[in-house]
C-alpha cells in the first residue's frame, strides 16, 4: 500500500477490521479517531504502527488461507471413531462455523474455556452480550459438541458459577455435574465485597452418566484420615448396615472430589507456564523466560484467563488412560496451553481459535 497514513488507508482498514481493531492496535482513544476523521488526516508519527497493522491484517490473510486449505483437507483424512489416525490441527474461525466442520470426527473429551462475558477482548464480540444473547450463542455451540462426543465422553466447560448456572438448566440434571476449581493465589485487592477463589466447571454427557479414571485422579488424604489408617470404625443405621469397619487407606491416594485445588497461573510461579504477545515485534508471541527482552517501551500482552497445565492434565486424566490413543477438542484454543497437554500426552487433538495470533502461536 502507498502512503499508508493516509486517509483513505485508514478508512479501509476501519471498514475491513472495524474501529475496534484500530482502537487495540494504536491504544488510542475513541476521541482520537474522531478528531482524525474530523480533520481527514493521521498524524504522522503514526507512520510506523500502521505499517504494523497492515502487515498483521496480510499475515491474518494468508494464515486464514492456509488453515482454511488445512481444515478443507483435515475432515476428509479422519475416520469418525478411529483413534489410531494422528492428526493435530488449529482452526482459525469463528467455533459455530468451524464445529460444522468436524461432523465425522470424534472426540473422548471436549475442554471449553469460552468468553467469560465479562469484558475480556478476545478478539471477538462475545464476551460483553446481554445475558440472554450469550447463552444463545453458548447453547448453539454447546450442542454442536455435544454432537461430537464418543458415546463415553465428556465435555467439561469453564466459566463463573452465575453464568454456568444458567447454562447448566438449560440441559438435562441427569446428564451433568458441576465440579469447582478452587485456587487461593488470586485475589483483587481492590474488591470490597466476597473475594472469589473458585471457578465452575460444567460437566456434561450424553448417555449414561460415564465412568472416570478414579486411581488415575486420586487426590492426597488428609492427614487426619490417615492417623486412623487399620482402626476400627462403629457401624450405624444409615452407613454399612450397622456394621462395624476399618479405616482403610489406598495406596494411590484419596478418592477425588468435585472441588479440584489447583493454583491460578499467578505470582512468579504462574508466570512461568504463560505467553505474552509484544505489539511492538509485529504482535509476535513469546514465552514467559523471553518477556526480559521485552521490557518498557515495548507494549506486552499476556492472555487473560490462561488455565494451568495442572488442571488440564487432571480432567484429560479422567477421560483418557494414561498411553493410550484419544481425540481431544479445545473449542477455544486461546493461548495453547490445552493443546500443549494434549500433545505432551501424545493425544490427537484440534483447536479452535478466532484470533489470529493467538492462531500463529498454536
Amino acid at each position: 500500500m502507498k502512503n499508508v497514513t493516509s486517509f483513505d488507508t485508514f478508512l479501509n482498514i476501519k471498514n475491513v477490521k472495524g474501529i475496534d481493531f484500530i482502537l487495540n492496535f494504536l491504544q488510542v482513544h475513541k476521541g482520537t479517531i474522531k478528531r482524525w476523521e474530523k480533520q481527514k488526516s493521521i498524524p504522522k508519527n503514526y507512520n510506523t504502527y500502521f505499517k504494523k497493522m497492515i502487515k498483521q491484517i496480510e499475515t491474518e490473510d494468508s494464515n486464514r488461507d492456509i488453515v482454511k486449505f488445512q481444515n478443507n483437507n483435515l475432515t476428509n483424512k479422519i475416520n469418525p471413531l478411529d483413534t489410531t489416525d494422528s492428526f493435530s490441527s488449529i482452526i482459525l474461525g469463528d467455533v459455530c462455523e468451524s464445529l460444522n466442520q468436524l461432523q465425522n470426527i470424534k472426540f473422548n473429551i471436549i475442554i471449553a474455556d469460552p468468553p467469560y462475558n465479562i469484558g475480556k477482548n478476545f478478539g471477538n464480540n462475545h464476551d460483553l452480550l446481554e445475558i440472554d444473547e450469550y447463552l444463545k450463542w453458548s447453547l448453539t455451540w454447546i450442542k454442536q459438541c455435544l454432537k461430537l462426543l464418543t458415546p463415553d465422553g465428556i465435555f467439561y466447560m469453564y466459566g463463573f458459577p452465575e453464568i454456568l448456572a444458567r447454562v447448566a438448566a438449560k440441559f438435562p440434571y441427569d446428564k451433568q455435574r458441576i465440579l469447582a476449581w478452587h485456587y487461593t493465589n488470586k485475589n483483587m485487592p481492590s474488591c470490597s465485597f466476597w473475594q472469589r477463589s473458585y471457578e465452575s466447571i460444567l460437566c456434561l454427557w450424553n448417555n449414561e452418566k460415564p465412568k472416570i479414571n478414579i486411581d488415575q485422579i486420586r487426590e492426597p488424604y488428609t492427614s487426619n484420615f490417615l492417623k486412623y489408617d487399620g482402626k476400627k470404625r462403629n457401624g450405624t443405621l444409615g452407613r454399612f448396615g450397622n456394621s462395624e469397619t476399618l479405616y482403610r487407606v489406598n495406596e494411590k491416594g484419596a478418592l477425588p472430589r468435585d472441588i479440584i485445588k489447583v493454583p491460578a497461573l499467578a505470582g512468579g510461579a504462574g508466570f512461568k507456564e504463560r505467553f505474552f504477545l509484544c505489539k511492538t515485534c509485529d504482535c509476535k508471541i513469546f514465552r514467559s523466560k523471553e518477556l526480559k527482552n521485552h521490557q518498557s517501551p515495548h507494549q506486552t500482552i499476556i492472555h487473560p484467563t490462561q488455565k494451568p497445565q495442572m488442571l488440564t492434565n487432571k480432567l484429560i486424566d479422567s477421560v483418557i488412560m494414561k498411553n493410550q490413543k484419544g481425540n481431544v477438542l479445545i473449542p477455544f484454543a486461546g493461548s495453547g496451553s490445552e493443546c500443549l497437554v494434549a500433545k505432551k500426552k501424545n493425544l490427537n487433538y484440534i483447536g479452535i481459535e478466532i484470533t489470529p495470533r493467538l492462531c500463529n502461536v498454536n
